[in-house]
């Protein structure tokens, strides 16, 4: 069940980039069951540098910015459906890695990266 959710994930992220100074395309991870908080996570499968700013935003504020492409709102849906616990970080200032996170029914973490280069 879980790899099907991943799959779907896959399947809606496939061919989109998220638009900034660089367009990057979403890679969708699995990373083990563990922590129940999204940030613990993160700093347990992908530890930002030392000093690194971690910050949270509502998926309607990094959605909201995404309307120009239908496929976002199906990756959202996609996300809100198939995952326990939407978050979205943002970590760094200039070139910012961005984690979309959730739980898999298995208790495993999706995580969806990308890119925002902001200048």
């Amino acid at each position: 069940m879980a790899d099907d959710v991943l799959g779907e994930l896959t399947r809606a992220a496939d061919g989109l980039l998220y638009p900034s100074d660089t367009d990057a395309p979403f890679e969708v991870h699995a990373w083990p069951a563990g922590p129940a908080d999204a940030q613990a996570a993160l700093l347990a499968n992908a530890p930002p540098p030392p000093g690194a700013k971690i910050q949270e935003v509502l998926p309607e504020e990094f959605f909201g910015e995404l309307t120009d492409d239908p496929r976002f709102q199906t990756l959202r849906h996609t996300l809100q459906t198939s995952l326990t616990g939407l978050h979205i970080l943002r970590v760094g200032q200039v070139n910012i890695a961005i984690y979309l996170l959730g739980q898999l029914p298995d208790g495993r973490w999706a995580a969806i990266k990308t890119v925002s280069v902001e200048s």
